[in-house]
């Protein structure tokens, strides 16, 4: 006989969490005739995979990672199975709907939607079967719908500890061009893993944090991204495009730190910095405009380009010559330049009446401009 114990992580109490693990696995050691198999689920939490992981070696525990499985088969005969019921109990007001509906073009890309991800899926299901409007009239709607994991993403975040380094990991892991590890993350931030680790701790259930810190961050799913930069979503959550220009000022930081030979940045993050750091300027320009710029503080983005420009110019040519002789960087960085140039202008015409207008924006571009 088997007892299926789901959702262990929502157990508020880790205390008593883990006096009822320990009270289970002693069970299974002691009496071998433990007339029960149990079988937990749980999202990925930190003081539950201790404790497991802690008591696997004294007991019958048997760990199976789903992360990387794939539920997409399992996703479409979910809803090819829910879609079937609705149609039947909708029969009279959808005898006009041809079949099959939904279609096999509208059923696969709301799989490719949930991602694999069953709370996405099920969250579509009752957004089509509300009973505000007829089923097939909502199904376009939850085509195009990107907000299913919401709730949960609420949940997860109002819940997690706020250490020190929270909103500088999460801002940098979504606003990063690629996945990239916990070592990386602490190179460029200049922390320690541990606090980089410490931060994504809370996070597990939407973040996926790797068996090492060698191996990416990623997200369990893509809309994590699309929920936290737009602000009508998130709400208190919402990392705006300035992330970029935090992203900018930790390259532009890394790359004040001199290379053993002197010569060309060397390691995945100081490349990164030297690849991406224009690339982040660029983004934060597109996203938030020049009134993004207007907005900060100037003088730590005036700081950070001057020393740069001062101490670790010459460094950043020679490597974009030897390892980047496409000039794709170079390009990026024309595009900057455009761009606040284009912005100062509009900023000086609209202002052209007032005896006061800023002036951070010129001082930027000028300083690029020495780039």
């Amino acid at each position: 006989m088997v007892v299926v114990i789901d959702g262990l992580d929502e157990c508020d109490d880790k205390e008593l969490m883990a006096q009822f693990i320990e009270i289970i696995t002693n069970a299974c050691q002691v009496d071998h005739q433990f007339p029960f198999r149990m079988f937990f689920t749980s999202r990925v939490e930190e003081h539950l995979r201790k404790k497991l992981e802690a008591t696997a070696a004294r007991s019958f525990i048997y760990p199976l990672v789903m992360q990387h499985y794939d539920a997409s088969d399992d996703i479409r005969k979910f809803f090819q199975s829910r879609f079937s019921t609705i149609y039947e109990e909708n029969h009279r007001l959808m005898q006009n709907v041809p079949l099959p509906w939904p279609s096999d073009w509208d059923r696969q890309t709301l799989v490719q939607k949930a991602s694999g991800s069953f709370i996405f899926a099920s969250m579509l299901i009752n957004f089509v079967d509300d009973g505000s409007d007829l089923p097939h009239r909502k199904l376009p709607m939850a085509l195009t719908a990107n907000a299913g994991l919401d709730p949960l993403y609420i949940q997860v975040l109002s819940a997690a500890p706020r250490s020190p380094h929270f909103e500088r990991v999460i801002k940098t892991i979504i606003f990063l061009k690629s996945p990239q590890s916990i070592t990386f993350l602490g190179h460029l931030l200049q922390l320690e893993t541990e606090d980089v680790l410490q931060a994504l701790l809370g996070i597990q259930s939407i973040v996926m944090i790797p068996a090492d810190n060698d191996h990416p961050i990623e997200l369990f799913h893509t809309s994590l991204r699309d929920f936290l930069t737009t602000e009508s979503r998130s709400d208190a959550f919402f990392i705006g495009p300035a992330g970029h220009i935090d992203i900018m000022i930790d390259c532009l930081g890394l790359m004040l730190i001199p290379p053993e030979d002197g010569v060309v940045f060397v390691g995945e993050t100081q490349e990164y910095a030297c690849d991406n750091w224009c690339h982040h300027f660029d983004q934060a320009l597109i996203e938030g405009g020049y009134n993004l710029i207007d907005s900060l503080a100037v003088s730590s983005l005036m700081t950070c380009l001057t020393d740069f420009f001062s101490h670790s110019s010459d460094t950043w040519i020679n490597t974009l010559i030897l390892k980047y002789p496409d000039a794709r960087v170079l390009n990026v960085m024309r595009s900057v330049l455009l761009k606040l140039k284009v912005s100062w202008m509009c900023v000086m015409l609209l202002l052209s009446s007032n005896n006061s207008p800023s002036s951070n924006l010129q001082i930027v571009h000028n300083s690029c401009c020495k780039l």
